[in-house]
């Protein structure tokens, strides 16, 4: 690999697609990169609720699990964008391109436990070729501690702990760079959480309520939040990070957030994140609360319904119908969710109605089709199901 590539590599500007963004280096991760993963915790989260008895909450997993992504996908904060004109940045590249002139990481290589020549070393991923240069840089005595601490942020294949130690060696030079703190968010994504022991995960979180003070915009603000929502719903379903969701919500809902009265849009932005945190806790009734106050007021009564609050969600379901100021995605995605909330409020011939509209729609695709049917059988199977319940409580 060109010295030129891996500066490629450093600066993160790789280009990929938002189905590579999870899993892959912190240097691309963005916000759209870690929707995915939210999608799949939702999945998970769900699983617990779909329970044999009660068909309906299956179809509200499917639903969640499709749509979520697309509703939280607001504008992304890249961490490139920060990483660009860093001077710790700027540092390591010299370093790199230092290492490439020297003759010495040739015999680094042939040195290693695992020797490799440089035709070798030219055939690893881009990945792993700079996490060898990445730990060679650690044995040189011209890098500073500062550049070598870094490296372990931004480069994955470190591991947890040494990327943590490298954070906090950061954090005693410079306590009030918000930068390092969220490189050190990035890597718990690349790394997974569901790896994360209860300590680790108590770290992480430490580091994340130290970040958000730090951050200078609602974007950084908003990268904090989904750094939130993210290890609340990815946490959950692991046995070391059961009581993980409890304890990020704890923090969230007291989360240092400026004065946002005359900002909507950014309140907004700020309690779609927010309701995913309670909606891990299990704060079913909060999570509607805050998603009234949202980007998306669609989903509030979905969580309604989580809430067992079903009645109450038909209500809101009709309030928002008439809402002239709902805009189109958030009246798009009701649509959509109104069969489901009217099934479960058990106005079974509504809820069919509903679909039959639907299905009138211009332009109807065959997997929208397909939906519908599914809905329409599932509205039959559940008022069935429920009825015989009614019918077994009374004999």
């Amino acid at each position: 690999m060109s010295f030129h590539a891996l500066a490629r590599f450093v600066r993160g500007v790789r280009p990929r697609r938002l189905a590579d963004n999870v899993g892959s280096g912190p240097g691309w991760i963005t916000f759209c990169g870690m929707l995915g993963v939210l999608a799949m915790g939702l999945c998970g989260i769900h699983a617990d609720i779909a329970r044999k008895e009660d068909p309906g909450q299956r179809s509200l997993q499917e639903f969640l699990h499709q749509d979520m992504p697309q509703a939280l996908a607001e504008t992304p904060e890249r961490l490139m964008d920060l990483i660009e004109g860093y001077d710790l940045n700027d540092m390591a590249m010299a370093a790199i391109q230092k290492i490439y002139a020297s003759s010495e990481f040739g015999a680094y290589l042939r040195g290693r436990a695992e020797p490799l020549t440089d035709r070798q070393f030219k055939t690893n991923s881009t990945l792993a070729q700079g996490l060898i240069v990445a730990e060679y840089a650690q044995t040189r005595d011209d890098i500073s501690p500062e550049v070598k601490a870094w490296l372990c942020l931004y480069i994955p294949g470190f591991g947890w702990d040494r990327a943590l130690a490298a954070c906090r060696q950061l954090g005693q030079k410079r306590p009030e760079e918000y930068l390092p703190k969220a490189m050190l968010l990035a890597q718990a994504q690349q790394i997974g959480f569901e790896t994360l022991t209860v300590a680790q995960w108590q770290d992480w979180l430490e580091v994340l309520r130290q970040t958000l003070p730090l951050a200078a915009n609602t974007g950084q603000r908003c990268y904090c939040l989904l750094n939130a929502a993210n290890g609340a719903l990815r946490l959950r379903p692991t046995e070391n990070g059961k009581a993980a969701p409890a304890r990020i919500w704890e923090w969230v809902r007291e989360a240092p957030l400026p004065d946002l009265s005359l900002n909507h849009r950014d309140t907004k932005r700020f309690n779609t994140l927010k309701y995913l945190v309670a909606f891990a806790a299990g704060e079913n009734v909060a999570a509607a609360e805050l998603a009234g106050q949202s980007s998306y007021r669609c989903w509030q009564p979905l969580f309604l319904i989580f809430a067992n609050q079903c009645d109450a969600a038909v209500k809101v379901l009709e309030k928002l119908r008439s809402d002239p100021t709902l805009e189109e995605r958030e009246r798009a995605a009701l649509r959509k969710s109104e069969p489901l909330i009217l099934m479960f409020g058990r106005q079974y011939e509504a809820a069919r109605k509903a679909i039959a509209e639907q299905r009138q729609a211009p332009g109807l695709t065959a997997k929208e089709a397909t939906w519908l049917k599914q809905l329409e059988d599932l509205v039959g199977t559940y008022e069935a199901e429920v009825r015989a319940r009614e019918k077994a409580r009374t004999e």
